[in-house]
C-alpha cells in the first residue's frame, strides 16, 4: 500500500498537470476560433468636430468671462499694492511690531476674501459658458444625427481621421450661441 501511495501521488500530480495543460490548449484554440468566426460586428458612428477656441471667440458671454477675469486680477493686484503701501508707511512711522502684524493679518484676510469671491464669480461665469456651449453642441448633434462631437484642436493622435471623416459643426454651434443666429464675426 505504501509503494502504491508513493507512486500514486507523483502520478496524480503529473496527470493533473497534463490534463490542465491540455485543457488550456483546447480552450485557447477554441477562443481563437471563436474570435475570428463570430466576433463583434462593426459599429458605425457619425462623428462631428468643432474648433472650441473659435466657438468661444465668437461667443460674447465667453469673451465677457475673459474680460471679467482680467478685471478681477487687476483689482486684486491694486488691492495688494495698496495694502503693501500701507504696510510700508507703518514701518516708516516705526509703529509697534504687533500693530504691523495685525495689519498684515487683516490685509491677508481681505485679500483672501476678495480672491475667493472673485474666483467664485469667475467659476459661475465659466460654468454658464460651458453649459451654453454644451447645450448648443447637443442641439447641433441632434439636428445632424451625430453620435459624437469632439474638439478638433484637442486630438493629439489620429486627428486627421476625424477631420477627413467627420463633419465640422463649428459654424452651426456658433450660430446657436448667438442671439441673432449669425455664425461669424
Amino acid at each position: 500500500m505504501r509503494i502504491f501511495s508513493r507512486l500514486y501521488k507523483p502520478l496524480t500530480r503529473g496527470t493533473a498537470l497534463l490534463i490542465a495543460l491540455c485543457s488550456l490548449s483546447a480552450m485557447d484554440a477554441q477562443a481563437q476560433g471563436q474570435s475570428t468566426s463570430s466576433g463583434p460586428s462593426p459599429v458605425t458612428v457619425k462623428i462631428g468636430y468643432l474648433n472650441l477656441g473659435m466657438v468661444k471667440a465668437n461667443f460674447p458671454q465667453a469673451a465677457n468671462s475673459e474680460i471679467l477675469k482680467a478685471q478681477a486680477e487687476a483689482q486684486l493686484r491694486e488691492e495688494a499694492r495698496s495694502l503693501n503701501e500701507a504696510l510700508q508707511k507703518l514701518k516708516e512711522d516705526k509703529k509697534p511690531e504687533d500693530e504691523i502684524k495685525k495689519h498684515i493679518e487683516i490685509s491677508q484676510t481681505k485679500i483672501n476674501a476678495k480672491q475667493q469671491a472673485l474666483a467664485q464669480l469667475l467659476q459661475t461665469q465659466e460654468n454658464q459658458v460651458r453649459v451654453a456651449i454644451a447645450q448648443s453642441v447637443n442641439a447641433v448633434a441632434k439636428e445632424k444625427g451625430l453620435d459624437i462631437i469632439v474638439d478638433g484642436q484637442s486630438i493629439f493622435a489620429g486627428g486627421q481621421k476625424f477631420l477627413d471623416n467627420g463633419i465640422d459643426v463649428t459654424r452651426e454651434v456658433i450660430a446657436k450661441l448667438r442671439p441673432d443666429g449669425s455664425s461669424a464675426k
